[in-house]
């Protein structure tokens, strides 16, 4: 939700109910980073336009149309492509 991110991200954090529902997503390798941390990359995989979140859509299978070209890998993807 443009403008109202923050707002939206402080409700779900609030909402145990919520909470539990997304902790039910984390994966075993990322016990010890923060709920905020992780929905942080959910938010930048999403929506950025940088050439190490396309592949990260693409490895994920969540592609978009203009991720539908060919990008390159660069020294970015190490830290990427060592969460599970």
């Amino acid at each position: 939700m443009p403008g109202r991110t923050s707002n939206v991200l402080r409700r779900l954090l609030h909402d145990p109910a919520a909470r539990s529902d997304i902790e039910a997503l984390r994966p075993p390798a990322a016990a010890a980073v923060s709920l905020l941390r992780i929905l942080d990359l959910a938010l930048w995989v999403s929506h950025s336009e940088t050439a190490a979140s396309r592949r990260m859509r693409q490895g994920v299978g969540l592609l978009k149309d203009r991720d539908a070209r060919d990008v390159p890998p660069s020294s970015d993807d190490a830290l990427i492509t060592e969460l599970p």
